[in-house]
């Protein structure tokens, strides 16, 4: 009785989620809106989920890779096939495992790196920051396989120890997530009393707006900050996303333990300029929350001015396409000094 009410409890919850939407989440067809969900949902098999992490309890790494493999050659073709993959050897697994599965989902934020970005990264290109580092190399031994990343809403275990996460450092996070190209979000301990339950909610439904373009989006090279400030931009069909992040969230204290508290509000203040493409047009926009931005044409960039407090702010760019006479339609990436290339 207790595992029929649990699974009766699970596909309600995703029927739930499906109807709020407008996808089927067992169809490969359907993966790609940004999705919101709840980490116990996750675990159902009508969510995708085959198998636990395979660093625990699956034998050896070879053995547990073919456990895998007799799995998804039993299951049909067209069902979503996925596996959570937790901390413990978590960069080695994801390289070995996620080449297999339609999607996985993976804390990015329960373990930190001294790792700098290459100079030819597009996931937070420049920025040194320890959690950030993790974030992408996350992302990059994922491969091209779509990740959800779990995220805390008390803060990841091992870093709040001592208090719990505040809202900002919720927002910092999720906007960690989106310019690193994840695909969508794994609430963990969703049912707790959040003290910020109402603004949470506020951000979920500004995000769920874009969920299309958010799970369509891929990574582009083509937007340049002030010095210092972590930029990443994503970019779907018809919107350009610039992800800024406050680099004074997720330090820690001298001894490396803990996270320390954001000790300043203080307004973010500067510039992004963006080099489109030339088959790319910036016909306007605004903030994820609505305000209009100022876009000002440069010799060869667009500038745009940004300004926000706490831990971060998207900015999101509407862009036309223009007619190529050689046909091409691809977003397109360029590198350090402007040049297009294709993706």
């Amino acid at each position: 009785m207790k595992f029929l009410n649990s699974m009766l409890t699970c596909v309600a919850a995703l029927v739930a989620i499906a109807a709020g939407s407008g996808i089927v989440l067992d169809k490969k067809c359907d993966l790609g809106p940004f999705l919101f969900v709840n980490e116990p949902e996750t675990r159902c098999m009508e969510f995708g989920m085959v198998m636990e992490c395979p660093a625990h309890g699956h034998g050896t790494r070879e053995e547990a890779l073919q456990k895998l493999k007799g799995i998804l050659a039993d299951r049909s073709p067209e069902l979503v096939n996925s596996i959570d993959v937790c901390r413990s050897s978590q960069l080695e697994t994801l390289e070995h495992f996620a080449p297999l599965l339609d999607r996985v989902t993976v804390n990015p934020f329960a373990l930190r790196s001294s790792e700098p970005p290459e100079a030819s990264s597009l996931i937070w290109p420049g920025t040194d920051h320890p959690i950030l580092n993790h974030v992408r190399l996350v992302r990059r031994k994922g491969g091209s396989t779509p990740l959800l990343a779990k995220t805390d809403l008390k803060g990841p275990e091992r870093f709040f120890q001592r208090r719990a996460a505040m809202f900002e450092e919720i927002r910092w996070m999720v906007y960690a997530a989106i310019g690193a190209n994840f695909q969508g979000i794994v609430w963990r301990n969703a049912k707790q009393d959040i003290p910020f339950r109402r603004r949470l909610d506020g951000m979920v439904s500004a995000l769920d707006r874009y969920a299309g373009d958010l799970g369509a989006a891929e990574l582009v090279g083509w937007v340049r900050a002030d010095p210092g400030q972590p930029v990443s931009a994503i970019c779907s069909r018809e919107r350009l996303f610039i992800v800024l992040l406050n680099e004074a969230y997720f330090q820690f204290d001298p001894g490396g333990k803990s996270v320390v508290a954001p000790l300043t509000n203080a307004c973010q203040n500067g510039h992004v300029r963006i080099y489109p493409p030339k088959h790319v047009e910036i016909v306007g926009g605004q903030t994820l929350f609505g305000l209009p931005l100022t876009l000002t044409p440069k010799a060869q960039c667009i500038d745009v001015e940004y300004s926000f407090r706490g831990s971060g702010q998207i900015l999101i760019l509407e862009i036309a396409r223009k007619a190529a006479a050689c046909g091409i339609e691809h977003v397109g990436t360029v590198d350090a000094v402007g040049k297009e290339t294709k993706q």
